[in-house]
């Protein structure tokens, strides 16, 4: 986290941080019907930030005008699954796994 903020407790990166319904106990989103919901969302947060897999700057991104547009920040998302290490787990892996979850709630204050 403290790579996230310089000196002066500027942030350097604007953070997300989505909380959202597994849909099955094996995997909260089997089918990426969630993960496309989300990455729509981003793109249209991060507007002129934003390119397309062709290289292509995005336009026409309503939600956007909510962000600073002089802040030129990276974008840092969090998702459990995809952020915290997941089944099957080495003993090294599960230590960390346990140390995140003790700080959770962090992403979400």
């Amino acid at each position: 986290v403290e790579e996230l903020f310089d000196s002066e407790g500027v942030p350097r990166a604007e953070i997300v941080a989505v909380s959202y319904c597994w849909l099955t106990k094996e995997h909260p989103d089997p089918e990426g019907k969630q993960l496309l919901t989300i990455g729509k969302y981003l793109k249209q947060f991060m507007g002129d930030h934003c390119y397309g897999s062709g290289g292509e700057q995005s336009s026409d991104n309503p939600i956007s005008d909510e962000r600073d547009k002089s802040v030129n920040a990276p974008v840092a998302v969090f998702l459990d699954w995809a952020s915290l290490h997941q089944h099957p787990r080495t003993e090294a892996e599960l230590a960390c796994f346990k140390r995140s979850l003790s700080h959770i709630n962090l992403w979400y204050a």
